[in-house]
């Protein structure tokens, strides 16, 4: 079993990509690389990560969030920390707040890179 979504950049740090063609790849990938102890995966795409033990997830569709315990192979689905709802203008800061406020599915945060 899995959370949807992935790893919030607090408590963990990025390791390396693994095997993404299966769910069980990418987990291998993790057990064989040290340090490895949770990832972030879609079809195609598998995110090594150390994550401390509380680390939180953010629900993102398509994405699963698996962190291992204290034994081998031992996985856990992630826990939540706040919802994706959708992707808005990425032309620029207030662009990104205006489609937010904009939005009638709720939305009262945003995510922007430049």
């Amino acid at each position: 079993r899995h959370d949807s979504g992935t790893f919030s950049n607090k408590g963990c740090s990025w390791l390396a990509m693994g095997e993404g063609s299966t769910i069980d790849r990418c987990r291998e990938s993790c057990d064989a690389t040290p340090r490895c102890n949770a990832v972030v995966f879609r079809i195609g795409h598998c995110g090594m990560r150390t994550c401390a033990r509380d680390a939180e997830t953010n629900p993102l569709g398509g994405w699963q969030a698996w962190s291992r315990g204290e034994r081998p192979r031992e996985w856990h689905r992630g826990r939540h920390s706040c919802g994706w709802l959708s992707v808005g203008s990425g032309s620029s800061l207030p662009a990104c707040r205006a489609s937010c406020e904009a939005s009638a599915e709720g939305c009262d945060a945003v995510l922007f890179s430049a």
